[in-house]
């Protein structure tokens, strides 16, 4: 290098104050299918060699626990004002009973509400003891769900977006993860990014048709 390139060079250097010189980015692994998808770069690109905490779903009650409390409350009271105008308990809970057969649960369409006879007499009567509380209904179990971590959702979302998967069922057949049902992992990601993958996935299942189509039709010809 000649003497007056790296005078050119150091007066370039010294031009540039060290405010606005820039550090390097960290490194990142992109996911695949984020951009085909939507998903936020928040989302989709985590740091190299930096691994998130698991997150757990197992922590949070299902929706239905509170609306079965409150409805109870509500049969306990009513109930109690049956009982003030001289009707017995058996007659308002086997009311109560035959009024509530074969509902669901507004927050959980797919789970049926139980309440037989003797089922909301024990009830009542602890509703009492209680103290008229709404907390003596609370359900003694929890749901326990595998822990799941986000590098487990993109690697599902690596595998929707892949040549010739046209399901989320597939996606996850060829992940096949232990423990980690389809719908759970489809329940991890945004609204808009499930609606994306769904219309990417029929898009596949339309062209793939369309194919079987033109292949049977040159079949005929020949």
């Amino acid at each position: 290098m000649g003497v007056e390139t790296k005078i050119l060079l150091e007066r370039q250097s010294n031009s540039i104050g060290p405010s606005r010189i820039t550090p390097p980015a960290p490194a990142t692994t992109p996911m695949a299918g984020v951009s085909l998808f939507g998903m936020a770069a928040s989302d989709a690109s985590m740091p190299a060699r930096r691994e998130s905490p698991p997150v757990s779903s197992g922590q949070f009650s299902p929706s239905w626990f509170t609306e079965r409390a409150k409805m109870l409350q509500r049969i306990c009271t009513r109930i109690e004002a049956r009982r003030d105008r001289g009707q017995s308990v058996r007659e308002a809970t086997t009311y109560f009973s035959w009024y509530w057969s074969g509902r669901n649960y507004r927050s959980a369409p797919r789970v049926k509400v139980r309440l037989s006879r003797m089922t909301l007499t024990t009830l009542y009567y602890r509703w009492r003891r209680s103290g008229r509380q709404r907390e003596c209904f609370a359900l003694r179990y929890t749901v326990k769900r595998t822990a799941i971590s986000p590098a487990l959702v993109g690697r599902f979302v690596d595998e929707c977006a892949a040549p010739g998967v046209c399901s989320m069922t597939e996606a996850w057949q060829r992940l096949a993860p232990a423990g980690v049902s389809m719908r759970l992992l489809a329940g991890l990601l945004p609204a808009e990014t499930r609606l994306a993958i769904r219309k990417a996935h029929q898009a596949k299942r339309n062209l793939r048709a369309q194919e079987a189509a033109i292949a049977r039709f040159g079949a005929y010809q020949i």
